[in-house]
């Protein structure tokens, strides 16, 4: 019930502070540059909770011009950047993406900043990744975990620690995974950090499912699936996507592909950050080319529709329901 309830007020009040701020937004013109893409960019990373990456670019895309017409390298420009560098990735924009990454990185070693350095590296690691270059994708989030550990950010140092984890399931290191996610629950159970906890429970159960482990695999994603649902309400997160996709990975593995490509797909009409669209790639590719394999053209094309315009609820039901 606590969970619930705190997860409702950040909502509204996400919500609300967006609808305030873009009242003010226009009558800020006189307002200093600074104080402007300052007010943007929290538009732009509230509004990034339960809005689209196609509706928050602009936004994300003013905060940076207005940043950048102070003439000097502050705080805001750094963070202006980032966030539209992490909608960038997440639309598939990759070269633009990664210059913006790069610059971003430099700007924020030129502040010295800690925290701003770890932040500014977690999208730059995306980028790698996107790419490929796991090398400079570990190096970044390794970074990234080394700066907010500097600063005791435990809060922030879960994301970075999250994300290693992810590269290490992809490289096929579950020993490493699975230590990195346990560290992950850890820190998020110590700071509180609800919503994210079904992320991680969903990224276990994977290392579970993968380990041969079904049953503990199955029990964990339950789990996942319900911290889902009371954290998550009626939009759509990290947790949520990444669970339906591990969920299913169970249901292809068992041969029941039908159920998986529905999945698969609610999972990619769900996902609304660029975390889980460029980490989770492979494992949605993998699962779309087995069930193409497997199934008719009519088959999976029903089976794609009715994943497509699965809501919240239905997605969280439909999990559930598979893993019976």
């Amino acid at each position: 019930l606590a969970l619930s309830v705190s997860t409702f007020w950040w909502q509204r009040a996400a919500g609300e502070g967006v609808r305030w701020l873009e009242a003010l937004i226009p009558d800020a013109h006189e307002a200093s540059s600074n104080v402007r893409s300052r007010a943007l960019y929290w538009v732009a990373f509230l509004g990034s909770t339960f809005r689209t990456a196609d509706e928050m670019l602009p936004i994300a895309e003013e905060s940076l011009a207005a940043a950048s017409r102070t003439g000097r390298t502050t705080p805001t420009l750094v963070l202006a950047m980032n966030i539209l560098s992490e909608m960038l990735i997440h639309l598939g924009h990759r070269t633009r993406a990664a210059t913006i990454c790069a610059e971003t990185v430099e700007l924020a070693r030129s502040i010295g900043d800690q925290q701003l350095i770890g932040i500014a590296l977690g999208p730059a690691g995306l980028a790698a990744f996107e790419r490929e270059d796991f090398q400079a994708a570990r190096a970044a989030w390794t970074e990234s975990c080394e700066r907010f550990e500097a600063t005791s950010n435990d809060l922030m140092l879960a994301s970075p620690v999250g994300w290693l984890a992810v590269l290490a399931l992809r490289e096929g290191d579950l020993p490493r995974a699975e230590s990195l996610l346990s560290r992950g629950l850890q820190l998020l159970r110590r700071t509180h950090d609800s919503p994210r906890l079904a992320e991680f429970l969903a990224l276990i159960a994977r290392v579970r499912l993968l380990s041969g482990q079904r049953d503990e695999a199955c029990d964990v994603l339950r789990e996942s699936i319900i911290v889902a649902g009371q954290t998550i309400g009626t939009s759509a997160g990290n947790g949520l996507s990444w669970g339906l996709i591990v969920v299913a990975e169970f249901a292809a593995t068992a041969g029941r592909f039908v159920e998986a490509t529905t999945l698969v797909h609610a999972a990619e009409s769900l996902i609304v950050g660029p975390m889980v669209r460029t980490l989770g790639r492979p494992e949605i590719e993998a699962i779309r080319r087995s069930s193409l394999l497997q199934l008719s053209s009519i088959q999976y094309a029903e089976a794609q529709t009715r994943g497509s315009v699965m809501t919240v609820p239905d997605a969280l039901a439909f999990a559930a329901g598979v893993l019976e």
